[in-house]
């Protein structure tokens, strides 16, 4: 934010500057040729606005002045700092700046000096706050179409868009129902596949092993006992 503020606060003292000067050196002079025909130097007050419209208002001009500052002020306070936003906050910087120099001679002198007469194409004569205006305002539409032409289409984003399923075209209202429609699937798939216990031991049959001697007796004997017959006495 600082570096913003020097720089108004250099564009202000630089046109306050140059119209003291021309007041003092130019005031009674028809006109200073600079480039003859082309670059003159030429004393004048302007009581109107941009290119002497609204001459006379010079109250109306001023409460509207004082609303621009205001408006832009806000915005340079409100704006980030960072590199995208660089150029548009010295277009503000500068607008203010211009702004508020003329401000001041509307204030205090009731009407705005003007010297630089640029004749080659029959241009209004103008002063420093004016060319910080017409600067500022030239770098904001240029950070304006930048930023419009930079700004992607909906239409090259559904081109370079991959192909997407219709549960990723549905709105977000619906995620809640997809994903509660998917846990059924998971959840049914997994009754259908074979069952895994986790941290649950295998149930093993177990056999009490008897004794050979116990098994041995318990066995039942089918084989024919053969007795031989007595021996007669």
């Amino acid at each position: 934010m600082l570096p913003y503020l020097l720089l108004m606060i250099g564009c202000i003292l630089i046109d306050q500057f140059t119209k003291i000067l021309a007041r003092v050196f130019l005031s009674g002079v028809q006109t200073v040729p600079l480039i003859p025909g082309v670059l003159h130097l030429t004393f004048s007050q302007n009581t109107g606005a941009a290119f002497s419209l609204f001459t006379g208002w010079n109250v109306i001009l001023l409460i509207i002045s004082a609303v621009i500052i205001a408006g832009l002020g806000f915005g340079l306070y409100s704006l980030p700092k960072h590199q995208g936003f660089r150029n548009l906050n010295l277009a503000i910087t500068l607008i203010m700046g211009g702004a508020i120099g003329n401000f001041i001679d509307r204030l205090f002198a009731g009407a705005v000096t003007d010297f630089i007469d640029f004749r080659l194409i029959g241009f209004p004569i103008f002063n420093v706050a004016d060319i910080c205006v017409v600067c500022g305002a030239i770098l904001a539409v240029l950070y304006f179409i930048r930023s419009y032409v930079n700004v992607p289409r909906m239409t090259d984003i559904r081109k370079s868009a991959p192909p997407s399923n219709a549960s990723e075209t549905m709105p977000a209202g619906g995620s809640k129902v997809i994903s509660t429609i998917k846990k059924h699937k998971d959840q049914s798939q997994q009754k259908k596949g074979k069952k895994i216990s986790i941290n649950q031991p295998a149930k093993t049959q177990t056999h009490t092993k008897t004794p050979p001697a116990q098994r041995a007796t318990k066995k039942k004997d089918n084989r024919i006992k053969w007795n031989p017959p007595s021996k007669p006495e």
